[in-house]
C-alpha cells in the first residue's frame, strides 16, 4: 500500500472520528464514513455524502462507523492512562479519589483502575488526560486497524 492511501484512510478515520452526530436521524444507530475513489482522486464522506455525488456506499474502499470510538478504561489502569501527569498532579487526583471513598485507601495508586467514577474524577480534575488517551492511543489504534484491513 502506498503513502497516498495510508494518507487518505487516516484523513477517513479523522473525518469519521470527529463526525458531527447533531444532524443525524435519531432512527438510525450509525452514520458512516467512506473513502472513495472519485475519478483520478479520493472522496472522504458520509454515506449521503456518497450518494450525493453517485457514489454507492457498498464500493467505499473502506466504510469506518462516525464518532469517537469508545473503549472499556476498566482494565487499564490509572498510572498508564496519566502517564502525562507529573508525579505530584497524580499524588493530588490518588489522594482525591481516596478522600471521596472512590478508591479504599489500601489499593496503591498502580492497582486503581479506571472504573466509571474514576473517569469521571480524571475528567473533572485533568480533562486533557483523557482526551489524550483516545487520541493518542485510541484513535491511533483505529487508524491502523483500518490500514490493515485495507491492505488485507
Amino acid at each position: 500500500m502506498n503513502n497516498q492511501m495510508r494518507l487518505y484512510i487516516k484523513k477517513t478515520v479523522n473525518y469519521a472520528w470527529n463526525l458531527n452526530r447533531s444532524h443525524v436521524n435519531l432512527n438510525r444507530s450509525h452514520v458512516y464514513v467512506g473513502l472513495y475513489h472519485f475519478g483520478n482522486n479520493f472522496f472522504i464522506g458520509t454515506d449521503n455524502e456518497a450518494r450525493s455525488k453517485g457514489l454507492n456506499p457498498q464500493d467505499a474502499v473502506i466504510r469506518i462507523a462516525g464518532g469517537i470510538q469508545t473503549v472499556d478504561l476498566s482494565r487499564i489502569n490509572l498510572v498508564k492512562i496519566c502517564h502525562n501527569l507529573q508525579l505530584n498532579q497524580l499524588n493530588y487526583l490518588y489522594n482525591l479519589l481516596v478522600s471521596n471513598q472512590v478508591v479504599a485507601p489500601n489499593v496503591p495508586l498502580n492497582e486503581v483502575k479506571v472504573d466509571k467514577t474514576v473517569a469521571a474524577f480524571l475528567a473533572a480534575t485533568f480533562p486533557d488526560v483523557l482526551t489524550d488517551f483516545y487520541e493518542s492511543v485510541v484513535k491511533s489504534t483505529r487508524i491502523k486497524k483500518a490500514i490493515k484491513a485495507v491492505e488485507n
